[in-house]
C-alpha cells in the first residue's frame, strides 16, 4: 500500500510539471518533452503487465485531460507499458535488476541510456503520429518525433544524475 501512494505521488507531480509547464515548452516549434513518462520507465521489474498498464493509462489519461487531447497520451502510455518488458530484456540481464528497478546505478549507464531511448522513440512515434497524423509532411513528422525523443531523454538523464 506504501509504494502505491508514493508512486500516485509522484504520478501527480510528473503529471504537474507536464501539464503546466512542459506542455508549454516547445523548442524550435517541434520539440515538446514529455517527461511523464519517466515513471513507466522506472516501474519494477517484476511489476504485473496488467498493473503497469493500468498505472500508465491513468497517468495518460490525467495528462490528457490537461491537455486537451483526447485519449493520445492514454494510449502511448498503454503501449509502453505493455512493450518495456521487452525493450528492457534487449538490454538490460534479468540478474543484473532481479526485484530492482532501471536506472543508471542498477543497469548501468550504456544499458539504461539503450533502454530509454528505445522506449522513449516508441512511445514519442505513437504520440506524434496520433496527434499530427499528417502523412503529408513525413519529414515533420520524423523531426518531431526525434526532438522530442531527444528533449525527453535529455531530462530523464538529467533526473537520473541528480537521483544519483
Amino acid at each position: 500500500m506504501r509504494d502505491n501512494i508514493i508512486r500516485a505521488a509522484k504520478m501527480l507531480v510528473l503529471v504537474a510539471v507536464q501539464a503546466f509547464l512542459l506542455n508549454n515548452l516547445n523548442l524550435f516549434g517541434c520539440a515538446t518533452p514529455y517527461l511523464y513518462i519517466y515513471l513507466i520507465l522506472c516501474m519494477e521489474v517484476d511489476e504485473s503487465p496488467s498493473k503497469a498498464m493500468l498505472w500508465a493509462f491513468a497517468m495518460g489519461l490525467l495528462v490528457d485531460i490537461f491537455s486537451n487531447t483526447p485519449g493520445i497520451n492514454a494510449a502511448a502510455s498503454v503501449m509502453l507499458a505493455f512493450v518495456r518488458p521487452v525493450v528492457l530484456r534487449l538490454y538490460v540481464s534479468r540478474e543484473s535488476l532481479e526485484h530492482g528497478s532501471p536506472s543508471l546505478r542498477t543497469t548501468g549507464v550504456g544499458a539504461f541510456i539503450k533502454y530509454a531511448a528505445t522506449a522513449t522513440l516508441l512511445h514519442h512515434t505513437l504520440l506524434v503520429l496520433l496527434c499530427y497524423f499528417d502523412m503529408g509532411d513525413p519529414a515533420g513528422l520524423v523531426l518531431r518525433i526525434a526532438a522530442s525523443s531527444a528533449f525527453t531523454l535529455a531530462l530523464i538523464l538529467m533526473i537520473e544524475n541528480l537521483r544519483r
